[in-house]
């Protein structure tokens, strides 16, 4: 059996075809009902409705009102881990001595936090 072109379908075949019903949001990367990912004009965007609210102005907000807008980290409690790879096996460093901190070492104020 050989399988068909999708050129040489029915039209109720194609027309059958639907979208996805759920989608990830490329901010907050959960899967979410595709209906809030419509925006003012009706087309599909990248964002989440609720991203978009609570993303929207964010580069005239203040860092007080950005810290409360961004939801908390898991990791906010630091562990100290610390890897260190005497030996680097990553492309870019090269084989040069390297290390690999958590995220929650960094103070909320850092650009890595």
């Amino acid at each position: 059996m050989r399988f068909a072109p999708y050129a040489t379908r029915d039209a109720e075949e194609v027309a059958a075809v639907k979208e996805p019903a759920i989608k990830r949001c490329a901010q907050c990367w959960q899967w979410r009902a595709i209906e809030l990912f419509r925006g003012a004009s009706g087309k599909i965007v990248r964002s989440c409705e609720g991203c978009r609210r609570r993303y929207y102005g964010w580069t005239n907000k203040s860092l007080k009102e950005r810290l409360a807008a961004s939801p908390r980290r898991k990791d906010e409690t630091p562990k100290g881990q610390v890897r260190f790879m005497a030996r680097s096996g990553n492309r870019k460093l090269g084989g040069l001595p390297s290390t690999i901190s958590e995220r929650g070492t960094c103070p909320p104020t850092c650009g890595f936090y």
